[in-house]
């Protein structure tokens, strides 16, 4: 990620400074990073010629490049993974394959942390839908949410001679894109309700990227998916990916949205003050992660 002063570092991005926070860049996933194969050689036959040793590996050798040169497709596929958007929606899901890609995503980010008014950068629709209908009620602000996955995908020989493709390395990370966050003017002389309404969208996004992250192992573990040949396998790995992505979008738009229904867009003062005690009680819940 990098910094408004020029640093880089994720940490850096957390440490709470507002000049520390964002994440800029242009998105290059290509060539980010490649997929890993952990081959395994074959062991030389006892007995065999020389001559025919050194052909195998030069078959190998020969294999093992048109191989990476494929696993570069399969990390754009892996991008690629990651549920398409319904038009407005505040709520997206992305993946990359590498803290440097992560570094590199395109737009205005910034990691979990209190929001300002600064922080909504898009111009205000003229008609936004209401989650749940108020008479004459007008949304007054939204945040652009977005959790990434980062992963490193992998795709290793294994003792029987096939392949399984699976997450080397997981984790996630909730951002607010400033970029698809807005905010009337409507909403200046109830600015700190407004903002107290905003920033439990953001806690429970975050909320969510510490669970998912607290169990990345397990998520690891489930994603791996084998295959007859490297292309079999990476591609039974990334149907199984894509539906784990869904999942998660799907949870995190039910979550936003209830919240917004039960508490009448922070219309209810009884009920926003009990979702603002459960983002925060979800929140220390995973404290560290």
């Amino acid at each position: 990620m990098r910094t408004r002063d020029g640093t880089s570092g994720e940490r850096r991005a957390a440490g709470r400074a507002r000049g520390g926070r964002a994440l800029r860049g242009a998105l290059a996933i290509a060539g980010a990073a490649r997929l890993a194969l952990a081959g395994v050689a074959a062991a030389p036959v006892p007995g065999a010629a020389a001559e025919g040793v050194a052909q195998d590996a030069a078959a190998e050798a020969a294999a093992r490049e048109a191989f990476e040169l494929e696993l570069e497709e399969w990390t754009l596929l892996l991008h690629n993974a990651a549920p398409r958007p319904a038009p407005g929606d505040p709520v997206r899901i992305q993946c990359v394959p590498s803290d440097e890609a992560l570094a590199r995503l395109a737009g205005d980010f910034v990691v979990h942390g209190r929001l300002e008014v600064e922080d909504f950068r898009a111009p205000a629709p003229e008609d936004t839908p209401l989650a749940v209908a108020i008479p004459g009620g007008e949304l007054g602000a939204q945040v652009g949410l977005t959790i990434v996955c980062v992963g490193r995908p992998r795709v290793v020989r294994t003792p029987e001679g096939g392949y399984e493709a699976g997450m080397e390395t997981l984790r996630y990370v909730a951002l607010l894109d400033r970029d698809r966050s807005w905010w009337s003017p409507r909403s200046d002389p109830v600015r700190a309700d407004v903002l107290r309404h905003e920033q439990c969208h953001f806690d429970l996004a975050e909320a969510q990227a510490r669970r998912l992250d607290a169990a990345a192992e397990v998520w690891r573990r489930r994603s791996a998916a084998a295959g007859a040949t490297p292309r079999e396998a990476a591609q039974a790995f990334l149907a199984g990916w894509r539906a784990h992505l869904e999942a998660v979008r799907a949870e995190m738009h039910e979550i936003q949205t209830r919240y917004d229904r039960e508490t009448r867009h922070g219309s209810d003062p009884a009920r926003q003050a009990a979702w603002l005690a459960r983002c925060a009680a979800e929140l220390e819940a995973f404290r560290g992660r």
